[in-house]
């Protein structure tokens, strides 16, 4: 869930070589400028590659974060 809407991942990856830090598991982790990542609760990084958000296609996470601004620290749940 993101803002109120049901999101579904259908293909993810674990980011290897970096570490989420102190960001909370489900928070948005901007660690360039086109991936939709997010971290999790082992504290790795996941990268979300093709999402479909409540009511349209699925896309890739590129093009949801750029239709979404995502800023720093924003959680999906």
């Amino acid at each position: 869930e993101f803002k109120g809407k049901r999101i579904n991942v259908y293909r993810s990856k674990i980011l290897e070589g970096l570490s989420a830090g102190n960001f909370e598991p489900g928070s948005f982790v901007p660690v360039d400028k086109r991936s939709l990542s997010v971290a999790t609760g082992d504290g790795s990084i996941l990268i979300l590659e093709e999402v479909q958000p409540e009511n349209k296609k699925v896309m890739t996470g590129t093009d949801f974060r750029n239709g979404n601004r995502l800023a720093e620290g924003d959680v999906f749940k």
